[in-house]
């Protein structure tokens, strides 16, 4: 039920294990789509990051890897991005649709 106009609406809701197996085994995606650094999910970033290309060579990825992943128990640090997309659905733009969308750094 909306605040101050007691309407009654249905919201959408996606279980979020099923979206990300949906994005993990998307039939679409090859092997050039993902960020894997020496074409290898295991492989750690490289010592020096000269050029920031893309989500993986950014300080935030580089500092994180360092802190949480440990090579020696086969683990790969997968970032969840989350991002917002607004559309309105009336003339005057008072009835806004907001859909909260993710997508996967790998």
């Amino acid at each position: 039920v909306l605040p101050y106009t007691n309407a009654r609406v249905n919201v959408v809701v996606n279980d979020f294990a099923v979206e990300l197996k949906s994005l993990l085994t998307d039939p679409r995606l090859c092997d050039d789509d993902y960020l894997f650094f020496n074409d290898d999910p295991l492989s750690p970033p490289p010592d020096n990051v000269d050029i920031i290309s893309d989500i993986n060579t950014g300080e935030a990825y580089l500092k994180t890897y360092e802190c949480l992943i440990d090579q020696s128990r086969r683990q790969v640090l997968l970032p969840v991005i989350f991002y917002i997309d607004a559309a309105t659905t009336s003339q005057f733009s008072s009835l806004p649709v907001t859909a909260l969308n993710f997508t996967l750094g790998v």
